[in-house]
């Protein structure tokens, strides 16, 4: 996942970023952006981010935290009402 809040990125986040991208890509794995609950509204990212399905933990419906399990496990959690 990659977590994106209030303060936006520079230059070593960019870096960490593109090394990060790069080895998911390698090994096939799901990449998840998560907007974290004081995010921007419409935050800075590499294009290769912007056509992603995001998590956004600025609402609560949808659950982001169910999402973002989802998103990792493949497995919804969701329990009965």
């Amino acid at each position: 996942a990659v977590f994106v809040g209030k303060n936006g990125r520079g230059p070593w986040q960019d870096m960490e970023l593109a090394a990060f991208l790069r080895q998911f890509v390698k090994r096939q794995c799901p990449v998840i952006p998560v907007l974290l609950a004081e995010g921007e509204q419409t935050p800075e990212l590499p294009v290769f981010l912007e056509g992603m399905t995001w998590v956004d933990f600025r609402r609560h419906d949808p659950d982001p935290m169910e999402r973002l399990i989802w998103g990792i496990t493949g497995k919804h959690n969701r329990q009965p009402h």
